[in-house]
């Protein structure tokens, strides 16, 4: 309804306008066609004036039709129908940015851009023939009275086969909107599939999880295609009726005619006056009743079904507004909080849960007040309900009824789970403030940003790639940070901002930033390194969502607590069972140089920590330098093919869809029936001809006529299921070509291309292929043969009107030839134009507590205008082209019309040509006008529509990874790798565009069974280690396991000998059993042990169907610890020689990390550990220390050996680093392990400094 009021104002003018087209000046043309052919008939009532000015009111007409009135309205409506799908679109988009945790739930991200890609086309579908709902009744009531006095009792035979038509168009829409409510719902679920395989296509290459993720894929397709290939064979059918409405209304009007009527002047004989009237009549009503109205239904049921999607979408529960004001009302007295006035924060006996369909609250009575100037500090383990609290400060929780949180200030927010945009490092941090150079050089200053800055190839306007995959995660943290704090707020929340930076850069930020910088300000922060509690005023103890106590640190202390319980390497608190914060992003992380999405790439080389707090002339030389010294960096454009499409485009698709007896069968159909159809028209022409000059029996001409209609019903309905069959088995084939080719891409396509981009292929491109290409494809087909069929019917009449249809062959070619180059490219633009709206709205989703924090809704919808203008503005100038052309190729066909009516005109009388002739060709000739034009466009909509076959099968040629399976030759045995021993030999690694390897020469050997620690600063090529020895990238040189060149053998004979437990832990939308053991290897009491010794069997019991129990999107009903455990017990069912640790207890708490040791060092005391690391402490009891430093091995050997044999080597340094008292304790727990490994007896002193807290 609301559409309907907004739109229908503008959509009534164009109404009128098309009623008045199609009732009043098309029903014109058949009543002055008459007097043309009665003339010729030799009728004494028709004089030669008469029928020439009957012929030049054909011309005029059919000028008025074509050029004043039919572009405009089609144009005018086209246009209603983008800006309906422009402000829905927008509507969806901002409803996203609203939606409440509990709402985010009930939806996904395949949901909505599914919505934003495919559903919202139906407004654009609907508004073609809008009017013929309105029209169509009007035009078909007035020509039945035409009729009536042609015809007379006869007429009512064809208008019973059009009574008959309305019903079954009503079925056919009927069916229409129960496919596409089942449709919508399957491709949600496959682009949620794809959008999931895009996010973690690292994990499943190393998994090996291809082929369960390409069954899922196949499934969900398969019942996909089954519901489209109905639709399509629907629209087929609405199209055939298109093309034999006019048979099958004029068939039984002039057979009733023929048999039933008896006229008194011919003897009940067909007249030409009589056949081409009633044919031109038709014709007339052929595109609204044949098209229009059928198109139109299906459109609008379709529209239903989406609407009614968008409504359920729009109905969704939404976050409530937070302006800095009171949010709930409640008991004021809290502790000494009773000044509602002062800027903070007052939480009395708060009670709140994520969903209101969980029982259990996941706060509960928590009771606290934070006043400006003061810190509070949150501690607890994993799942205690942390990062909750300040959800719901944030008001993303929904509070019981009764509670009290009021929140009286500014709000602004760090989260844990760091989020970047793609936007320049300085629009991130500024996120859409005013820049200020003295505020944002102290951020720059506070958050330890200057460094970095210093390496950015660009300095702070480098670009950031795609939710930061071009940073390290200590610089995402950073960035994260600083745009909290350029942000002027009296409350600042901050969520664990010190786990994702080394040890020395947490203690700046935590003095020169919490304490110094945000002074006078309310600040609560959730932290389990306990070493900074002692500055904090106040400390809330947390343990399954409720207060085990609160005060200083003292006064806990006093208590009886034990904070060094809470101690934790690093502590991304999120709350279990329910909607996670935002999926999971690395929490650190050594740089992992990708192909970039800019001119340069970025790396980190950690940062140097200046002890003072004023801004010191470096950093404002940095900030100064990048406004001069580099032009702007630009994000990586997607490739644009220029020039025509390329005839193989044609010939694959068509390879695809068929083979050569379905490809033959197809063709010799469409070309017998268009014989057919032409025929028929022939035949009348015939008939009453010799009907004029003979009084043959009309008893044979009956029986062929009918024979040729019969024929023609039956060929028709051939080749428009063949045809069907072949385009749906081309996109079928496609499809499964540009998913294996993804699944088989290396790495870096994914990680240097936006996932927008990507998912482009297989949402809109993919969408297009499977539903608009192959109407557009048989619309073409069926116009093109009638344009070809009437001027080839015209030349049979006359030999002299070759020359004419010549000329107009000739210059229908040239216009298309120079409209197709500019409609080509404008179609790839609007292609390309689509990615960065995905892109957005699935960055959008990804960041959408950070943005409602920060109050960035209004500026990323503005980018989403941005990105949706981009898109309409092609799309519209595609509009006005196609018009253009449309107008051209009328005007072409007009002086062909004109041309027609000149020559039959310059015939003196009657006995030249015969009125049949007369009625053949200008019949004919009218018909020819809008057929022309609409088989031209035809043609160009179907080469722009190929441009999404051609960009499928662009991603079709990807090269692939080496072979997943080993020859058989060089197949490693079963017992393969025996002892896990690695070796490198002179082994190098360099990303694609990278201009130097990242890994350099590295020549070491691993002995099977030792656990290694690898350490380095950022960007030392740690993690590429991974890359190399899972042949993510290609090494040069050799890697040998056990006397195995991997390089030789297939990546899935490598990899699934390789465990790992991955820096983020990635979950998969399915069954816990799926994500656990996906190819079924393995039975319940095994999935059931490894959940016990990572304990989480009680977590998983608890679930609906326990290990068939659904894991929704990323993960989000488990907290981070929850998912790094499910991680772990993966590695248990693979029980492999080897195991890999990128940064494993990144992400946990102690007791976790504890917890995973223990389990490390029982499961995989046989098996050799590879440890990426970046906190010491979890590497320093290690059997060896790889020290890495720019992609060379600089150090290697025990930690003992190195920190006492290499006092001033890089690792004594970075254990220098983290601070006198840790590396004092450091270096005792080397010693320790030392000694105790080797049974050697250390004589000198312990120290008598016992670290402590």
């Amino acid at each position: 309804m609301a559409l309907f009021k907004t739109f229908a104002p503008e959509f009534l003018p164009w109404l009128l306008l098309s009623t008045f087209q199609e009732v009043i000046i098309k029903v014109s043309l058949p009543l002055m066609l008459g007097y043309v052919v009665r003339y010729f008939q030799g009728d004494p009532l028709i004089g030669r004036q008469w029928a020439v000015w009957a012929a030049v009111g054909i011309v005029l007409a059919s000028i008025l039709d074509r050029f004043v009135i039919n572009h405009i309205t089609f144009c005018n409506t086209l246009r209603m129908g983008m800006r309906m799908r422009v402000a829905t679109s927008a509507l969806i988009y901002r409803k996203s940015m609203k939606l409440s945790r509990s709402s985010l739930g009930k939806t996904t991200v395949g949901q909505i851009l599914n919505i934003l890609s495919n559903d919202v086309n139906r407004f654009d579908e609907f508004s073609y023939y809008s009017h013929s709902l309105v029209v169509a009744p009007l035009q078909s009531a007035l020509i039945l009275y035409l009729l009536w006095g042609q015809l007379g009792w006869a007429c009512l035979a064809g208008m019973a086969m059009l009574v008959l038509f309305v019903p079954f168009l009503l079925l056919v829409g009927a069916l229409f909107r129960r496919i596409r409510q089942k449709t919508a719902l399957l491709t949600d679920r496959r682009i949620r599939v794809m959008n999931e395989i895009i996010a973690g296509m690292r994990v499943i290459k190393m998994y090996t999880w291809e082929k369960p993720f390409a069954l899922l894929v196949s499934d969900t397709r398969k019942s996909e295609v089954k519901r489209i290939r109905n639709s399509n064979f629907l629209k087929g059918l609405n199209l055939s009726i298109y093309f034999l409405l006019p048979r099958i209304i004029i068939y039984p009007c002039l057979l009733m005619y023929v048999l039933m009527m008896n006229n008194n002047d011919n003897n009940g004989r067909l007249t030409a006056d009589v056949v081409f009237v009633t044919v031109s009549y038709v014709n007339t009503m052929r595109l609204m009743i044949g098209k229009g109205v059928p198109y139109v239904i299906a459109a609008t049921n379709e529209l239903v079904v989406v609407i009614r999607r968008m409504e359920e979408f729009l109905s969704l529960d939404d976050i409530k507004h937070i302006d800095g004001k009171v949010d709930n009302t409640g008991n004021d007295s809290v502790n000494s909080c009773s000044n509602v006035e002062e800027k903070g924060v007052l939480i009395d006996n708060m009670t709140a849960r994520w969903s209101n369909n969980v029982i259990e609250p996941t706060l509960k009575n928590i009771s606290v007040c934070v006043k400006a100037g003061q810190l509070l500090a949150i501690i607890g383990s994993v799942g205690s309900g942390k990062s909750s609290v300040l959800m719901s400060v944030l008001n993303e929780m929904i509070l019981s009824s009764g509670d009290s949180l009021r929140v009286t200030g500014r709000l602004s927010y760090a989260p844990q789970e760091s989020w970047a945009f793609i936007a320049s490092v300085r629009d991130n941090i500024l996120f859409g403030q005013p820049y200020d150079e003295h505020r944002y050089r102290r951020v720059v200053e506070v958050c330890a940003l200057d460094r970095d800055l210093k390496l950015f190839p660009y300095g702070d306007r480098t670009l950031v790639g795609e939710k930061g995959v071009l940073l390290s995660g200590g610089q995402k943290a950073r960035i994260n940070l600083a745009r909290a704090l350029y942000r002027e707020a009296d409350i600042y929340l901050l969520d664990d901002p010190l786990s994702a930076v080394d040890a020395h850069v947490a203690k700046h930020i935590f003095q020169k930033c919490i304490v110094d910088y945000l002074k006078d300000k309310a600040r609560i922060l959730v932290t389990h390194q306990i070493q900074y509690l002692r500055k904090a005023h106040k400390i809330l103890v947390l343990d399954e969502g409720r207060c085990v106590a609160l005060g200083s640190y003292d006064e806990l202390r006093e208590s009886g607590i034990d904070l060094m319980s809470y101690q934790q390497t690093t502590t991304p608190d999120n709350h279990t069972n329910l909607v996670s914060t935002g999926p999971p992003l690395p929490m650190n992380g050594s740089m992992i140089f990708t192909p970039s999405l800019v001119s340069s790439t970025i790396s980190d080389g950690g940062s140097d920590i200046r002890s003072h707090d004023v801004v010191d002339d470096d950093i404002v030389s940095i900030i100064e330098s990048t406004a001069i010294s580099l032009d702007d960096p630009q994000i990586k454009a997607e490739n644009k093919i220029v020039g025509s499409l390329d005839s193989t485009i044609y010939w694959d698709y068509i390879k695809a869809g068929a083979g050569p007896m379905l490809m033959s069968t197809t063709v010799l159909m469409v070309l017998l029936s268009q014989i057919l159809y032409q025929g028929s028209d022939y035949w009348l022409s015939y008939w009453t001809n010799n009907n004029q000059n003979t009084d043959d029996n009309e008893n044979q001409y009956i029986y062929v006529y009918t024979g040729l209609i019969v024929c023609l019903y039956v060929t028709s309905l051939l080749a428009t299921v063949t045809f069907y069959m072949m385009c749906m088995r081309a996109s079928i084939i496609l499809y499964k070509r540009i998913f294996s080719t993804l699944l088989r891409a290396p790495i870096h396509v994914f990680e240097s291309s936006p996932a927008g981009r990507i998912l482009n292929r297989f949402a809109k491109d993919t969408g297009i292929i499977d539903e608009q290409l192959p109407s557009t494809a048989f619309d073409l087909i069926i116009n093109l043969g009638l344009m070809i069929g009437n001027l080839v019917l015209n030349a049979t009449v006359n030999w002299l009107l070759v020359f004419p249809a010549i000329i107009l062959l000739i210059l229908v070619y040239m216009c298309r030839y120079f409209y197709i180059r500019a409609a080509r490219d404008i179609k790839r633009m609007e292609g390309l134009s689509r990615s960065p709206i995905y892109s957005h709205v699935s960055n959008t989703l990804a960041g959408l507590s950070t943005i409602r924090s920060l109050d960035g809704q209004r500026m990323f919808e503005r980018q989403f205008e941005c990105h949706q203008n981009d898109n309409t503005a092609t799309y519209f100038m595609f509009l006005c082209t196609s018009r253009a052309l449309g107008v051209l190729m009328d005007s072409v066909c007009l002086i062909y019309i004109a041309a027609i009516v000149a020559f039959v005109m310059s015939v003196s009388d009657g006995d030249t040509m015969s009125g049949g002739s007369a009625g053949l060709l200008l019949s004919s000739a009218l018909m020819l006008t809008g057929t022309a034009q609409h088989g031209v466009r035809c043609s160009t909509d179907l080469e722009s529509y190929m441009t999404a076959v051609e960009r499928v099968l662009e991603y079709t040629h990807i090269d692939p990874e080496a072979d997943l399976e080993s020859p058989a030759d060089r197949k490693p045995g079963a017992g393969w790798p025996q002892s896990g021993g690695i070796e490198f030999v002179d082994m190098s690694l360099q990303y694609a565009e990278s201009p130097e390897p990242v890994l350099k020469r590295l020549t070491l050997s691993l002995r099977g069974g030792e656990k290694i620690g690898v350490v380095g600063r950022t960007g030392a090529g740690k993690s590429s280690i991974i890359a190399a020895l899972f042949r993510l990238t290609e090494p040069n040189g050799q890697i040998f396991i056990d006397g195995i060149d991997v390089g030789c053998i297939g990546l899935h004979d490598l990899r699934r000998q390789i465990s790992i437990i991955p820096q983020e832990p990635v979950l998969f939308t399915g069954s816990v059993r799926k994500n656990l053991d996906p190819f079924d290897e393995h039975p319940n009491d095994e999935l059931w042990a490894a959940l016990d010794e990572v304990q989480l069997r009680d977590v998983i019991s608890q679930l609906p169907g326990t290990l068939d129990g659904q894991v929704t999107e990323g993960g989000s009903n488990f907290s981070v610890g929850q998912r790094q455990l499910v991680c772990l017990a993966r590695a248990i069912l693979r029980d492999n020689k080897i195991l890999v640790l990128d940064e494993a207890t990144a992400n946990v708490d102690h007791q976790t990390d504890a917890l995973i040791q223990r389990t490390i060092r029982h499961r995989f005391r046989n098996c050799t550990v590879l440890t990426i690391a970046h906190r010491l402490n979890t590497i320093i009891d290690s059997d060896k220390v790889l020290v890495l430093d720019a992609g060379q091995v600089v150090e290697y050997g025990a930690p003992h050996k190195l920190l006492e044999e290499s006092p001033d080597g890089l690792f004594a340094q970075l254990v220098s680093q983290t601070g006198k008292h840790m590396a004092s304790r450091l270096r005792q727990t080397a010693k320790h392990y030392y000694s105790h490994k080797f049974d050697v007896q250390f004589d000198e002193r312990e120290s008598e400094n016992n670290i402590s807290i």
